[in-house]
């Protein structure tokens, strides 16, 4: 149930940079998004306290003995959102790109 909730929540915030752009790729983007970079912060601050608080981990009915290895895999499961995100506006470009050719 955490590993579900820790994967699910940072996919959606590493999902939010997908998001700055419905065609472009977000590592050829122009400037940065301050705003959004804190959100980031203050998601993962958040999320980390839910988790790792005994108290409110409880409450959420997560498991209590969570460890650093975990966390480490469901942030890699969650940045799996930015390479098929990344992918599929790829091969949205590429198509629009030969669109126009013939």
């Amino acid at each position: 149930m955490t590993m579900a909730f820790l994967t699910m929540n940072l996919a959606e915030i590493f999902h939010s940079f997908n998001l700055r752009s419905l065609h472009g790729s977000i590592f050829t983007l122009k400037g940065q998004n301050k705003y959004l970079w804190g959100s980031l912060v203050l998601a993962l601050l958040l999320t980390c306290v839910v988790i790792f608080v005994d108290p409110i981990a409880e409450v959420f009915s997560l498991a209590t003995d969570f460890g650093f290895d975990e966390f480490v895999i469901a942030a890699c499961l969650a940045l799996t959102s930015i390479v098929v995100v990344e992918i599929v506006k790829a091969i949205e470009r590429a198509v629009h790109k030969n669109r126009n050719r013939g």
